[in-house]
């Protein structure tokens, strides 16, 4: 996979390949970088003329000397995408690459642009270690061959997003009618609409699809206890991995198939939701021969029935001692987010629903 990047200082144009070779650069994936000022449309006219897997993009282009001048990247994607829309060059993933600092200033303040790039990255993060340079990498690949999936099954509506799900037989049929309503009765939509779709609403959101942290919540699971315990759960649950478009770096786990498990497990045929995790967990330790600890509650809470995973201290809880976090999708396909009772009594108030709120200044009146 090849991916041609756009960025204004040396230092910073080869901190990834760098990165990538301390540790073994993969084979798979290489990379290009403009070596001049560059203006969009030239941009475009050097990917129809040397097709590439995928652009990253510097979130702020400074270009001195003659002709100077300063952009955002925003127009870069904007003229990608338009090229894509006039057939001028094939349909890639657009990354975005800066600063935690520079985004706080040039992109959270400004959510119009947010929807054209497939995934960002945090340049400080290629410092962090092996393991995080290697998720970077296996996103890129990831975008890579799902744009690549993606064309094949554009124009099938939503027949073609069921594909590109992984989703099939009688699991299409149960599939929540509401998911990909509006592919129904299109011929054909841009693969970028449909990587952005899969990624925010399926991948981004609980149920459903969950990921590690939720399932092993759910589970009742200390997924930081010693041993090979949580990996063999993994194995055990291969059936209700999700295996669609962007899943080797996203990975998920399709929720029915997780609670058809845990019945396939439990004899005496409890609702998982209402058992507290050591009863979950006994139960699966027994099933597998595992040695898995329980999840505990975090500090100020005491419900063991955990259901979710708490959007700031990112550990489980129970319904019973959060509040709805806003940013609970307004798809009611998708299962509400939650933000535990002692981190929203520290948290702004926008940090819970609108409905929230007001049960939430009486607990902090108290």
């Amino acid at each position: 996979m090849h991916y041609y990047c756009l960025d204004d200082v040396p230092e910073s144009r080869h901190a990834i390949l760098q990165n990538l070779r301390s540790a073994g650069e993969p084979r798979e994936l290489t990379l290009t970088y403009a070596s001049k000022r560059i203006s969009s449309e030239d941009l475009v006219s050097v990917l129809a003329d040397n097709p590439c897997d995928g652009v990253i993009l510097d979130l702020l282009l400074t270009f001195r000397g003659e002709g100077a001048f300063k952009s955002i990247s925003n127009a870069y994607a904007q003229a990608i995408r338009d090229a894509v829309a006039l057939d001028r060059i094939s349909d890639i993933p657009i990354v975005l690459w800066s600063s935690a600092q520079k985004y706080d200033q040039y992109y959270e303040p400004e959510p119009t642009g947010h929807d054209l790039y497939d995934w960002r990255i945090e340049k400080s993060s290629l410092a962090e270690g092996p393991g995080q340079l290697q998720q970077t990498v296996t996103t890129l690949l990831s975008l890579a061959s799902g744009y690549k999936k993606l064309s094949e099954h554009k124009r099938q509506g939503r027949a073609g997003l069921a594909a590109m799900l992984d989703v099939k037989g009688k699991a299409f049929t149960r599939l929540d009618p509401r998911i990909g309503d509006r592919y129904v009765g299109k011929r054909t939509a841009p693969c970028h609409d449909y990587a952005r779709y899969i990624r925010k609403q399926p991948l981004e959101q609980p149920r459903p699809l969950v990921d590690e942290r939720l399932l092993g919540a759910r589970l009742g699971i200390d997924i930081d206890s010693p041993g090979d315990g949580w990996a063999v759960v993994q194995a055990a649950l291969s059936q209700a991995k999700y295996t669609g478009i962007f899943g080797d770096a996203w990975q998920r786990w399709w929720w029915d198939g997780v609670e058809e498990w845990w019945r396939s497990l439990d004899s005496e045929r409890r609702v998982l939701s209402e058992l507290p995790a050591r009863l979950r967990v006994t139960c699966i330790n027994d099933a597998l021969r595992t040695s898995l600890r329980a999840a505990e509650p975090i500090e100020g809470c005491s419900d063991h029935r955990f259901w979710a995973v708490c959007e700031i201290r990112k550990k489980p809880v129970a319904l019973s001692d959060a509040f709805e976090s806003s940013l609970t999708s307004d798809l009611r396909w998708h299962d509400a987010r939650y933000v535990s009772v002692p981190a929203a009594l520290d948290a702004p108030d926008e940090a819970v629903t609108p409905v929230e709120r007001a049960k939430l200044h009486v607990l902090r009146d108290r």
